[in-house]
């Protein structure tokens, strides 16, 4: 039997979106990233408290845009080596790694980041997606990992938010 216990994290609601449709407490950055430092030492203590008792363990980061995530207070929001560093160390500690993201840091991003991650969450939002971009990546990443999109349906744009999803699935890599 499988004995894993899932960490789900919101890393913070700071995100490089402002959607409409999103409360502004999904996005304005007022919970501010912890340091890495912090983070470290709690993850550490995670780690060994379930191994003991037999589980491995499961992150799924959240936000605003977790992929953003800098190392904490006082340093840039660019985020390039924060988040990459926190899934390295805790996918070489044996952790399994997913985020839910939308999806906008760069491919290069991506490629360094598929060696860490389990599973991807892409959440498509019309008023900032760049549709090319994202299906790229779809197809970078659902060729790799398990990967999910959600679309969000803006109504004053279903018919837009629709075609995309069908553009979406129509250029995704399906695993057997």
């Amino acid at each position: 039997m499988s004995r894993i216990t899932l960490v789900d994290w919101c890393l913070g609601n700071t995100c490089n979106y402002s959607c409409s449709y999103c409360p502004e407490r999904l996005h304005d950055g007022s919970v501010k990233w912890e340091h890495k430092d912090m983070i470290t030492r709690f993850c550490d203590r995670l780690v060994s408290h379930y191994s003991s008792m037999g589980n491995s363990l499961w992150f799924q980061f959240s936000g605003g845009e977790p992929t953003l995530y800098s190392g904490g207070e006082g340093r840039s929001e660019s985020g390039a080596a924060g988040f990459l560093d926190l899934i390295e160390q805790l996918h070489n500690r044996g952790c399994k790694i997913g985020v839910i993201s939308n999806g906008s840091r760069t491919l290069r991003w991506w490629k360094q980041a598929l060696g860490f991650l389990d599973n991807v969450i892409l959440t498509h939002h019309i008023e900032f997606v760049d549709l090319g971009h994202f299906v790229a990546l779809a197809q970078l990443l659902s060729g790799r990992v398990r990967t999910h999109v959600n679309v969000t349906m803006h109504p004053d744009r279903f018919e837009d938010c629709l075609a995309n999803a069908f553009c979406i699935a129509d250029h995704a890599v399906t695993l057997p």
